[in-house]
């Protein structure tokens, strides 16, 4: 119906909200009788579950922000900050 997502739970924060409309930072699939799968933005310098290293467009990550790059070390980082390489 008029659904943005639909992941099967009621969980906020994971993407597809309890409303059932996508979270900021997050981009879900919207495929019709399947669950939405949503993963959050990359390269935008928040670093969200299950990024594990995003510190935007700088260097330091890897670009699917799977982790960091060898030889960078990288601190900090949240929905808000970027992280520091």
């Amino acid at each position: 119906g008029n659904e943005g997502c639909d992941d099967g739970n009621l969980i906020d924060g994971d993407g597809c909200s309890s409303t059932c409309s996508n979270e900021a930072d997050w981009t879900c699939t919207l495929v019709e009788f399947s669950l939405s799968v949503c993963t959050p933005i990359c390269k935008d310098g928040k670093n969200i579950i299950p990024t594990e290293c995003d510190a935007g467009i700088e260097p330091g990550c890897y670009d699917d922000c799977s982790g960091p790059h060898p030889c960078f070390l990288c601190t900090g980082g949240d929905a808000t900050n970027p992280m520091v390489c």
